[in-house]
């Protein structure tokens, strides 16, 4: 069950599960960080060589998620051999959620597009498979907590919901260059960082 109030949950994928690259490297093309109606924040750090890569380099995230607004990230980079991730997402539930697949249910899942495709890359999370793991389980944590992970200044006399209605969203991705015709269209590529399912 997630928490009465705020919350987060933590998925590992270890680096274990890109080891299986035997020194290939990836090119993601795109993410989407998907949550459900109780999500709040999201994001998700790639670890290289001990190292947790800056998250305006290769990770994602979303300070304020918006159930009703949700869109997939243009971003391109390199996934290595021994890279390791951890997707993070917070929650203001009333009670009673719990991770499954209806919209009622909440969600933790960061899909990763890439290409070329990779057979047996393709869940990391809590099922276990490729390795993964919750490596924290539903937690609550306080209003501080979630204000150091958006950025909001906890003494703003404007609240988030106020500003947030009066801001207009406006996204630049980077030029990409599609990825091979063949190997998009022929393989399932997404790999899929969290669950859907009870724990």
């Amino acid at each position: 069950y997630i928490p009465r109030g705020l919350s987060n949950v933590e998925f590992t994928c270890p680096s274990s599960c890109s080891s299986q690259l035997n020194g290939q490297a990836l090119t993601v093309f795109g993410s989407f960080l998907h949550m459900h109606q109780a999500g709040m924040t999201m994001f998700t750090e790639l670890t290289r060589n001990g190292e947790v890569v800056p998250l305006n380099d290769e990770g994602r995230k979303i300070g304020y998620y918006d159930f009703n607004f949700q869109d997939t990230y243009q971003n391109s980079f390199q996934i290595k051999s021994g890279d390791s991730f951890r997707t993070q997402c917070f929650y203001q539930s009333p009670g009673g959620k719990t991770f499954g697949l209806g919209s009622e249910n909440e969600m933790c899942i960061d899909y990763v597009f890439y290409y070329p495709a990779v057979q047996g890359l393709g869940f990391c999370g809590a099922e276990g498979m490729c390795g993964g793991y919750v490596s924290q389980p539903p937690t609550m944590i306080s209003n501080t907590s979630i204000a150091d992970i958006r950025g909001w200044p906890l003494n703003s006399s404007v609240l988030n919901d106020q500003c947030m209605s009066s801001v207009t969203m406006i996204s630049e991705a980077p030029a990409l260059s599609p990825p091979p015709t063949k190997d998009f269209i022929s393989h399932g590529i997404s790999l899929h960082l969290g669950y859907v399912d009870d724990f």
